[in-house]
């Protein structure tokens, strides 16, 4: 069930495009790399909110090693992508075109931002934390 309240207080429409795995080659340490270049599936006007971390949060992040994400995206339950709530499947989306309510559906932040983790928060289903690491 959609918690009215909440989304009142999601300002912001984003896009989760699952990606199609591609070509594997090697990185420049000598790794395996997977580019990730086309769209299988969009999930578009994803009601949700975005924020940058805090300075105590990146302060945090730092401290614990290599900066893993740099924003946060709040998604009701009911509205991330089904196959998202799988650990596994992080990797294989991205978030973009985030465009704010607010000012009248005007894009934000185009993007696309990597997907790091998803945590389910609130309890009873309520909510997603889904941390994002911007990528320039």
């Amino acid at each position: 069930m959609i918690d009215t309240d909440f989304l009142e207080l999601m300002h912001h429409l984003v896009d989760f495009q699952r990606m199609v795995k591609g070509s594997v080659s090697s990185g420049s340490y000598g790794h395996k790399t997977t580019s990730r270049d086309t769209v299988a599936e969009t999930f578009e006007d994803v009601r949700s909110r975005m924020r940058t971390l805090t300075s105590l949060e990146m302060e945090t992040v730092r401290q614990a090693g290599e900066v893993t994400s740099d924003f946060i995206c709040y998604v009701s339950y009911d509205h991330l992508p089904p196959d998202l709530r799988q650990p596994k499947n992080v990797t294989i989306y991205q978030v973009v075109n985030v465009r704010s309510i607010e000012q009248g559906m005007a894009v934000v932040d185009a993007g696309p931002f990597d997907i790091q983790s998803v945590k389910l928060m609130g309890g009873e289903n309520h909510h997603f934390q889904v941390r994002l690491l911007k990528v320039n």
